[in-house]
């Protein structure tokens, strides 16, 4: 809804490259857009098109097998390459229309298993700097001197960033950064207890503000373009 002249403009781009890539922040409806717009053209295309689930990936080596995977699934009716489709399956679902099978995920595509009694699990990405996820969100922490700076709250996990940033350090987190404002990423803030500095784009700011939901709070510093946080040796 309301993306009619996006759609056009991509529908104008398409013929002339190889790759047309969307690109923009996490949850501003990039992988809607890109749907609305294989859904239009699709009929352009007699081989048809395929839908490449990424986000499952922590592994960027992991990408062209994912690709092969739904290509060869699509193009070759050996069951137990990925899975037999169902009768009548879309190549590209209606967008808001939830097909009635996926799938499943290649086990290859598939990052390390989470311990199911912790519920989540934690990578160090180097320079006190730490991933933890439930393999479905994924938030960043970075500790530092006398503190932590975390980057979202996903509510399904909230209590897990608390529970991973003490199984790295004693140090209480000081700083929390939104990338913005959906609920599915931040809506766990409260979990965190008192955070003294949220950090966020003025947008998300603006969105929070009419939301005016109690488990997202308002951030307390705010950016236009660019904005860089030093916290003790780390920036």
């Amino acid at each position: 809804m309301g993306r009619e002249q996006e759609v056009a403009e991509l529908k104008r781009l398409l013929p002339k490259t190889r790759l047309l890539t969307l690109t923009g922040s996490g949850g501003t409806g990039k992988t809607r857009l890109s749907l609305q717009l294989a859904a239009e053209v699709l009929d352009d295309f007699k081989d048809g098109g395929w839908f490449v689930e990424l986000a499952p990936l922590s592994d960027p080596m992991l990408v062209p097998a994912a690709v092969l995977r739904v290509v060869v699934a699509r193009a070759s009716d050996v069951s137990g390459v990925a899975d037999t489709p169902y009768a009548d399956m879309p190549g590209i679902a209606p967008i808001g229309v939830r097909i009635g099978h996926y799938l499943p995920v290649p086990q290859e595509a598939k990052g390390p298993a989470v311990d199911a009694a912790k519920g989540y699990r934690i990578e160090e990405l180097g320079k006190g700097l730490y991933m933890i996820t439930d393999n479905v969100y994924q938030s960043m922490f970075m500790v530092y001197e006398t503190g932590v700076v975390v980057v979202d709250a996903p509510p399904s996990y909230a209590t897990h960033i608390v529970e991973g940033v003490r199984e790295m350090t004693d140090r209480p987190i000081t700083h929390l950064i939104y990338s913005h404002s959906h609920t599915d990423h931040i809506g766990g803030t409260n979990a965190l207890g008192k955070v003294p500095t949220i950090i966020a784009q003025e947008e998300t700011k603006r969105l929070l503000a009419r939301a005016n939901d109690t488990n997202r709070p308002l951030p307390t510093t705010t950016f236009r373009d660019r904005y860089s946080l030093k916290a003790g040796s780390q920036d």
